[in-house]
């Protein structure tokens, strides 16, 4: 499974006291225990989550070290992204940076809390390649943290040694 963790769930993913890890855990337990991978890119993405939310820079970084991260390539991410944003009049859409992600990926995963964001990111008119991605809102959701949600770009994709784990439980810091 690769994921784009949009960042209205990032403090609940990486966070074991936010209020809603329990919801989110299994995300964080699928990339450090499982095959599963981070997928991020864009600059909207980076300034949103590298620098908005500092605080989880340290394991975003130990994360990529590890390869359980695919960086696509911004500039890609940004073009899409702004031809999204000129064919959509709604000024309800404010994450088309997200659907650039994932028109570019080519991933099948989306950890969100913003249904406002659903007839957006779900509309099958956005992706030529592929179909819209799902959603993860909560544990209820655990049966989306599967292989057939790995998109080629996230392959090949292998669970961490345990000291890779360690060094990124590190990083998070104390539960």
């Amino acid at each position: 499974m690769c994921i784009v963790i949009d960042t209205n769930t990032v403090a609940a993913v990486f966070n074991p006291g936010h209020e809603a890890h329990q919801d989110f855990k299994p995300v964080l337990n699928w990339v450090l225990h499982g095959k599963g991978k981070l997928v991020y890119g864009g600059a909207k993405y980076k300034q949103e989550v590298f620098v908005r939310m500092s605080r989880f820079r340290r394991v975003l970084v130990e994360l990529n070290k590890k390869g359980k991260c695919v960086v696509l390539d911004h500039a890609q991410v940004d073009a899409v992204e702004r031809r999204v944003q000129a064919a959509e009049p709604s000024t309800d859409l404010d994450d088309a940076h997200l659907i650039a992600i994932f028109d570019v990926s080519g991933c099948q995963l989306l950890c969100s809390h913003d249904a406002r964001a659903d007839r957006f990111v779900k509309d099958p008119l956005r992706y030529d390649r592929h179909r819209p991605p799902r959603i993860y809102r909560s544990a209820d959701h655990r049966h989306l943290l599967c292989e057939d949600n790995i998109a080629t770009c996230c392959r090949p994709s292998e669970p961490l040694a345990k000291p890779a784990r360690e060094a990124i439980q590190q990083a998070l810091g104390p539960a």
